[in-house]
């Protein structure tokens, strides 16, 4: 066996068995403190996301690749925990829009530090990413994620009405 072979089983063994072995007792230690109400929603979502960490430290120490570590893992854990999934989508949108606010205040961080360096164009740039862009995504994302039922299509013949629909929408009142 070549030592490229030897060490592409090693991560992919090590690293399943790692997953297997973290997603099986952390979804079971979730679990039971779920069922027996030992945390709180919050705790339980902390506990989802610890998980993958733990892979990346086990994985660490013996040379696994912690990314299969952390796949088969998120596989395993719902074998204990079912809502596991749940947690782990509620986590990121709550902690995504903190890391998301992160980004800004370092950005602030860093303009307040080197504001000499701006020009004018970079300033206006600058403004105009920080309003009028995000504006536009809302504004799309709000109309792309309106219920059919609340929309109405005015000047489009019947068999255009659907996803790719083209018209003037107005929403309901």
């Amino acid at each position: 066996m070549t030592l490229l072979a030897i060490f592409i089983a090693g991560q992919l063994g090590y690293g399943t068995l790692i997953g297997v072995g973290i997603g099986l007792a952390g979804g079971w230690l979730l679990g039971v403190a779920h069922r027996r109400k030992w945390t709180a929603h919050s705790w339980q979502q902390l506990g989802v996301v610890a998980l993958p960490a733990f892979c990346a430290v086990a994985s660490e120490a013996v040379g696994a690749s912690m990314f299969i570590a952390a796949f088969v893992a998120g596989l395993a854990v719902q074998v204990g925990f079912k809502e596991a999934g749940e947690h782990s989508v509620e986590f990121t949108e709550e902690w995504g829009q903190l890391l998301n606010l992160s980004v800004f205040f370092i950005f602030g961080l860093l303009v307040a530090r080197d504001w000499q360096h701006f020009t004018a164009a970079l300033v206006l740039y600058a403004v105009l990413s920080l309003t009028v862009v995000p504006g536009i995504e809302l504004y799309s994302r709000k109309i792309r994620t309106l219920p059919s039922s609340a929309l109405e299509l005015e000047g489009v013949p019947e068999k255009l009405v659907g996803e790719n629909a083209i018209g003037v929408i107005q929403t309901k009142h």
